[in-house]
């Protein structure tokens, strides 16, 4: 398993999506990962843990991605 972080970012479309997250400055992530990791297979799965202010956490679903 390996991990990374994103770093947080103002996302209209997210909080139009969720309704409560106006209240949130920056309620979207972005990272970029300009080549594969060594050690990560060519096709892989992606999931996205997002941990709030009070420690919850939230995994999306995995997302299955083919590096060139």
């Amino acid at each position: 398993m390996f991990r990374f972080h994103a770093t947080s970012t103002s996302r209209i479309d997210v909080q139009m999506k969720y309704p409560w997250y106006p209240r949130v400055h920056n309620a979207g992530f972005t990272i970029t990962l300009p080549h594969r990791p060594r050690g990560i297979s060519r096709g892989t799965d992606v999931q996205v843990e997002v941990i709030d202010s009070k420690g919850g956490r939230t995994r999306l679903p995995d997302v299955v991605i083919d590096w060139d």
